[in-house]
């Protein structure tokens, strides 16, 4: 792994692949995310993603932009997120000369012409109202809502609120756009075969050396990221009813720790004992031996201000409280399951198998190029401190392969604590708000 800081503050991080594929991936970060965002600009980190694919003073336009990728087969997309803003590129080695000078004239000079502008704004609303159809995107907003409530986190990066008749104003976007899209705020990750020398002289000779003016209205260190979230000392409950929405939604979640915090690691090695493999607690009990749930999931989120523990599931309105007259239904099965942990723990048996899953999937990882590129350019446009960046092929050994009973048991304890749990549940025909409350003791 090698980095490089050029004189305009632009980081550079680079790797070769762990396959010995032709292929190259270059992701570039941008320091802006919905988090910098606050009444009158929401939406706008997202938005100006967008504009971003709709062309500069080099390229006329989307199609021609778009033209680029397509002749030689490339994969070009870009997302938004809470913390930042990436663009990926994935092609045959001999375009990533052509893809890094690309990015830079989009991260530079993109033009936002007025009639483009008008025209996206209606993309991305209907985006936004996809989204906002899906069970899960709701309920990922209504969770995070309550989970970082206080903070910078708990607004969704998009949602139709955000799109009124006079929401993102042209003057404000471009301002927003030339005050963070600077160089001192990029980082660009590049894996490729090819030297990391070469990778250099690409990117010296891109759009990405030039320098912006200081912007006199909207300046990135005036912005104050609210890190703090409210402080709760009871379970927090919550019942959403959505008209349509056959199935009735459950997520149980806890506050963890930040991303930088590597506590982290054994959460998310607990998160596939719970519900990351075939054979997981959750599948085992909801489905296998209740047949109530399809599929659930236990994820683990985290950000630079704290992070999240999540079960998820989804069953049948009828199987919620209760399986038929005297069996229980999916949450108070999930109560126990918690209980159970907080009083047992985890086993050896389980502590094995999942180290045996979590080498091999990560073994499987390595073919993907995309991993690496992600991985490296994540932790520096979080951190900006490459030499503490732990190689994504070493994260097993050096993390994962340490973990012991003893260490899943003590962040069980200390996390799935009664007091700081969050309770969510969505549909159409939900419990009522005392049923869950009763369940939940």
């Amino acid at each position: 792994m090698h980095t490089h800081k050029y004189k305009n503050g632009l980081q550079l991080i680079y790797e070769k692949p762990n396959n010995k594929l032709p292929i190259s991936v270059v992701y570039c970060f941008v320091d802006l995310g919905s988090i910098y965002e606050d009444d009158g600009i929401r939406g706008s980190s997202h938005f100006i993603e967008h504009m971003c694919f709709k062309g500069t003073r080099k390229i006329a336009s989307s199609k021609v932009l778009s033209g680029k990728f397509d002749e030689v087969g490339a994969f070009f997309n870009a997302f938004t997120t809470k913390e930042y803003t990436c663009y990926t590129v994935k092609c045959q080695q001999y375009f990533v000369e052509n893809c890094i000078h690309i990015l830079g004239d989009m991260m530079m000079n993109s033009i936002f012409q007025k009639s483009e502008f008008q025209k996206e704004k209606k993309v991305v609303m209907e985006e936004t109202i996809k989204n906002e159809d899906s069970p899960d995107d709701r309920m990922n907003k209504e969770m995070e809502s309550m989970l970082y409530a206080g903070s910078s986190f708990a607004a969704p990066i998009d949602t139709i609120a955000y799109h009124t008749h006079n929401a993102l104003p042209y003057e404000k976007i471009i301002e927003i756009y030339k005050a963070f899209y600077r160089p001192s705020r990029f980082v660009l990750s590049v894996v490729s075969q090819l030297p990391f020398d070469q990778i250099c002289r690409f990117v010296s000779k891109s759009d990405f050396m030039k320098s912006r003016p200081q912007s006199q209205v909207y300046d990135p260190l005036k912005f104050h990221v609210k890190m703090l979230v409210n402080e709760i000392h009871e379970p927090q409950y919550k019942i959403v009813k959505r008209k349509g929405v056959s199935a009735t939604y459950i997520y149980v979640g806890f506050r963890t720790c930040p991303s930088d915090n590597n506590e982290k690691y054994v959460l998310e090695f607990l998160s596939n004992i719970l519900g990351g493999i075939m054979s997981s607690r959750l599948f085992i009990l909801l489905r296998d031996k209740n047949g109530l749930t399809y599929s659930s999931y236990a994820n683990t989120t985290h950000y630079k201000n704290g992070g999240d523990f999540s079960i998820y599931t989804m069953a049948n309105p009828d199987k919620i409280i209760r399986n038929g007259p005297s069996k229980p239904g999916v949450l108070p099965l999930l109560m126990q399951l918690l209980k159970d942990l907080v009083d047992k723990g985890i086993t050896p048996g389980e502590l094995k198998k999942i180290k045996g899953n979590m080498y091999g999937t990560g073994i499987l990882d390595l073919e993907n190029a995309s991993n690496q590129a992600s991985h490296n350019g994540v932790n520096l446009i979080l951190f900006r401190k490459p030499d503490e960046i732990v190689p994504y092929k070493n994260l097993y050994s050096k993390f994962f392969s340490k973990i012991t009973v003893k260490m899943v048991n003590y962040i069980i304890r200390k996390y799935f604590l009664k007091e700081k749990m969050f309770v969510l549940l969505m549909g159409e025909h939900p419990p009522s708000l005392e049923e869950v409350k009763e369940c939940c003791k």
